[in-house]
């Protein structure tokens, strides 16, 4: 009997040091990797050291930039070339200087296509993307320059802050959860420019359960988002995004930050 009792603690010891160390062990995916990006005919990223890198399988005949989207100078074509297949090269200084240029390609097809950098380099801030240029049902695209989303900005540094009068951020909507602000505040508080709101979503009981199936297992996570944009965005808190969509629509609201955790 004393050697069942002493076994069956070896045996419980070591599954303790294994669940320890599996936990150790899990290493949590970047906050990039969980955006999805729309499958557009182009797309813009800064390189380090300032350049541009346009991807597009279309072949380009003509681009320009502006610091405003609806600014775009068609009279001044700026230079390009050919890098890779799919892959086109800007240099930094044949963009004119301006905390964000915006960009207009034209196709050897005729058509034309706005686009600028998705995901922002905010700091202190992790997936700080601008919504625009996402297509919709009749055609056209959202505005870029207008709409922003995010993590929290309770990390965020002074040289984050500089970015948001950069971007000249009006409005800021924090979804978080009471216990969430409370322990972390965003940064923007104290900012007379910036007016912030709290309005914290209701989200399901089964959270934390549905962030460790897709921690164990990223094919989840097309299902699981469809899953909880329906159920926690459309379901839960239809009255709450039918107040923030009414509040976007109010003038000296936007460029605005829209942000969960």
């Amino acid at each position: 009997m004393p050697g069942l009792l002493i076994a069956g603690l070896v045996i419980a010891g070591a599954i303790g040091v294994w669940y320890i160390r599996s936990k150790a062990s899990v290493r949590f995916p970047a906050p990039e990797s969980f955006i999805i990006l729309p499958d557009d005919k182009a797309r813009i990223t800064r390189l380090d050291n300032g350049d541009y890198q346009l991807k597009t399988a279309h072949h380009p005949t003509a681009l320009f930039a502006g610091d405003q989207p609806d600014s775009i100078d068609l009279n001044r074509p700026i230079a390009f070339e050919y890098k890779a297949p799919e892959v086109w090269h800007i240099p930094a200084n044949a963009v004119a200087a301006t905390p964000r240029p915006y960009f207009l390609v034209q196709f050897e097809d005729g058509s034309a296509l706005k686009i600028a950098e998705r995901i922002l380099n905010v700091e202190g801030v992790a997936n700080f993307r601008d919504i625009g240029g996402y297509a919709a049902a009749n055609g056209k695209r959202i505005r870029w320059g207008l709409y922003y989303r995010s993590g929290m900005l309770g990390e965020l540094t002074e040289r984050g802050r500089g970015t948001l009068r950069d971007l000249n951020i009006r409005w800021v909507c924090d979804l978080r959860l009471h216990e969430e602000v409370t322990q972390n505040p965003d940064r923007v508080r104290d900012n007379p420019n910036i007016r912030y709101s709290h309005k914290p979503l209701t989200t399901p009981d089964d959270t934390r359960q549905r962030l460790q199936a897709l921690l164990f297992d990223r094919s989840e996570l097309s299902r699981l988002m469809l899953e909880s944009y329906t159920q926690v965005f459309l379901d839960d808190n239809a009255q709450l995004y039918g107040e923030l969509l009414r509040e976007l629509l109010q003038p000296g609201t936007l460029p605005a930050v829209v942000h969960c955790t």
